[in-house]
């Protein structure tokens, strides 16, 4: 049996598939919500988009409440000095994760929608060209 709050690298990649499905389920809401009829067969397509879970569902329980720990601490909640090793190596995967994610789907300056990958030339909501550094 795994100790998964032990597994921080397995708790990472909960992490990571948490943030994935939650980014693909809201551009499935917002195009779905759009007003504009959905043919059901178009419907099963947008749903097959959303990533599929690979770990076991003790892992993403305990990602979520390392992701609700996370954002306690950003909000300025004052954490237990006495925390286990554990929660604060899973607070680090977390952070991980999150670096990890907002590097692969950037947020756009103009609007702040998350794209869907890191190079795209423009927006996928407002259509604000990205500048691209040059080497």
């Amino acid at each position: 049996m795994i100790d998964v709050v032990r597994d921080s690298e397995g708790v990472r990649k909960a992490i990571e598939e948490l943030l994935e499905e939650d980014l693909a389920r809201s551009r499935l809401e917002a195009q779905l919500g759009s007003g504009r009829r959905v043919d059901p067969r178009t419907k099963e397509r947008m749903l097959a988009q959303v990533p599929r879970r690979t770990l076991s569902p003790g892992y993403y329980r305990w990602a979520e409440r390392m992701l609700a720990l996370e954002a306690e601490r950003k909000a300025g909640v004052p954490m237990d000095p006495r925390m286990p090793a554990y929660e604060a190596e899973g607070l680090l995967a977390a952070e991980r994760a999150r670096n990890a994610f907002n590097s692969e789907h950037p947020a756009c300056g103009g609007c702040g929608t998350r794209q869907p990958n890191r190079f795209g030339v423009e927006c996928a909501h407002c259509g604000a060209k990205f500048a691209r550094k040059r080497r």
